[in-house]
C-alpha cells in the first residue's frame, strides 16, 4: 500500500520557524568536526584543543580536557565510550571512558604532520593521515594494528601538487578510500599502500578541486565525495573504477544515511538527495546563510542532524532540515494533519490554487476546508491560501512510497 507524506514548507518570511537552531557551545573557537555514534550522545573538536560532549542531544555541551591545546581536526568513536581524535603536530588522543579520560601521543618525528583524518575499524586496527610540511607538502597515510603503539607509514600513488588527505573510509578489512586533492585514494591491503581513482583530475577536468569529505558505506561498491575550489559532487558505484559527477555546488561536507539519502552542504548552502546524489533538494532555505561557516555535519536520522563550524557554532535540525506541518500556523489559518493520507484540512474556510513551482495553475478551489491532491504526483508544488484577511503562500512536497 502507498503512503503520502506531505511535507510544508513555508515560503512566506513572516510564518517562517526555525529548520535549523543554534545551540550553545559555550567555546568561542573554530569548531572542525561533529560526531555521533548513537542518537543522544556526541562529540565535536576544534582548533585550540577544544573538545565538547553533550548526552542530551545537544541541548548542553560539556567542555572535555585533554592536556593539549593543539588544533583537533578529526573524530571518530567506535561507542560512546571508545573513540580517538587527531590534529596538528601529529596529535592522536584515545579515550576508553567517554572522554573523562584522555591518553595522547605523538606521531614519531611528527611535529610537522597535521592529522585531518582517522578512520578505525576496530580497537586495534588504525588509520590516520593528513599533510606532511616536511619540505614536501605531501599527504601522510599511517597505519597501526596495535591500537597506536607502533604506526607504520603507508604508501601512495602521488600527483605533483601538494596533498592533504582529508578523511579516510574502509569498507571492510582490506578495502578502503581516502579523499585528498583531485582524487579519491583506494587502497586493497588494509592501508598498506594506496592507488589513484580518477575522482575529478581528469574526466571532470577539475584537477585542482579540494577533496573534503567521503561517504561509505559496509562491503559496498557505492562511494560518494565532495569537494571546492571548483564545486565538486562525485559518485561512484563500482568502487571507483568510473565516477560521475556534479560541479554545481562548492561543498565542504556531507553525511550519509544509506546509499540513497544523504546530506551535503558548503558555501552557504545544504541540500539533500533521496535518490543517491541524481537530484538535490535546498533544506537551507532562508537559513542558509548559516551554513557559509559551516565545517561538518552528523546525521543521527533522516529527520535528526548537527552541524558546526566558525567560531563556536552548533547548529541542530529535527525535521531535516525542512518545516513541518505542525509548525504551521499563520493567524487564523492552521493546516493538518502531517502525516496525511493525502487529504489537507485547514481550521476555517479558504480559497486555495494548487500550482507548479514554475507557477502552471493545476487547481483552484473556493471557500473549502479541505482539499485532496492524492492524485497528483511525487514532487514539489505551491499552495496559496487565502481568506478574507490573509494570503498564505507555502510550498508542498508530495512523497509517495
Amino acid at each position: 500500500m502507498k503512503h503520502i507524506l506531505f511535507l510544508a514548507l513555508l515560503l512566506s518570511t513572516n510564518l517562517i520557524r526555525a529548520q535549523w537552531l543554534e545551540l550553545t557551545s559555550g567555546v568561542t573557537d573554530d569548531l572542525r568536526e561533529v560526531f555521533f555514534p548513537v542518537a543522544d550522545t556526541g562529540y565535536i573538536v576544534g582548533m585550540n584543543g577544544v573538545v565538547l560532549k553533550t548526552v542530551d542531544g545537544g541541548d548542553s555541551w560539556q567542555s572535555q580536557t585533554t592536556g593539549y591545546s593543539v588544533d583537533f581536526n578529526e573524530l571518530y568513536f567506535l561507542s560512546t565510550e571508545e573513540g580517538w581524535i587527531v590534529g596538528d603536530s601529529g596529535c592522536i588522543c584515545k579515550t576508553t571512558n567517554g572522554g573523562d579520560n584522555w591518553n595522547c601521543t605523538f606521531l614519531p618525528g611528527a611535529e610537522n604532520i597535521n592529522l585531518h583524518a582517522i578512520y578505525a575499524q576496530n580497537s586495534n586496527d588504525l588509520i590516520v593521515g593528513g599533510q606532511d610540511f616536511n619540505g614536501t607538502n605531501q599527504g601522510y597515510l599511517a597505519t597501526s594494528n596495535n591500537g597506536g603503539t607502533v604506526w607504520t607509514s603507508s604508501t601512495y600513488e602521488t600527483y605533483v601538487w601538494d596533498v592533504d588527505i582529508k578523511k579516510i573510509g574502509m569498507v571492510n578489512a582490506t578495502t578502503g578510500y581516502a579523499a585528498t586533492r583531485g582524487d579519491v585514494l583506494k587502497t586493497t591491503d588494509g592501508g598498506a599502500t594506496w592507488q589513484i581513482t580518477d575522482t575529478a583530475s581528469v574526466h571532470a577536468g577539475t584537477m585542482f578541486v579540494l577533496l573534503e569529505d567521503l561517504a561509505f558505506f559496509p562491503n559496498n561498491d557505492t562511494l560518494y565525495t565532495c569537494g571546492w575550489y571548483g564545486g565538486y559532487f562525485g559518485t561512484t558505484v563500482n568502487a571507483g573504477d568510473e565516477w560521475s559527477h556534479n560541479l554545481d555546488y562548492q561543498n565542504y561536507n556531507m553525511d550519509f544515511l544509506n546509499t540513497q539519502v544523504g546530506y551535503i552542504g558548503g558555501w552557504c548552502h545544504i541540500h539533500k538527495t533521496t535518490d543517491g546524489g541524481a537530484t538535490f533538494t535546498d533544506v537551507g532555505g532562508s537559513m542558509a546563510p548559516m551554513f557559509c561557516d559551516i565545517f561538518s555535519i552528523d546525521f543521527t536520522d533522516e529527520m535528526t542532524g548537527y552541524a558546526c563550524g566558525y567560531g563556536g557554532k552548533i547548529l541542530k535540525t529535527t525535521t531535516g532540515g525542512e518545516l513541518s506541518i505542525s509548525e504551521l500556523t499563520n493567524g487564523n489559518i492552521m493546516v493538518s494533519p502531517n502525516p496525511t493520507n493525502g487529504k489537507i484540512s485547514f481550521s476555517e474556510p479558504v480559497n486555495v490554487t494548487l500550482s507548479t513551482l514554475t507557477g502552471q495553475r493545476l487547481k483552484g478551489l473556493k471557500n473549502i476546508g479541505l482539499v485532496d491532491i492524492s492524485d497528483n504526483s511525487a514532487g514539489m508544488y505551491l499552495l496559496l491560501i487565502t481568506n478574507d484577511n490573509e494570503d498564505v503562500i507555502q510550498r508542498i512536497v508530495v512523497v509517495k512510497e
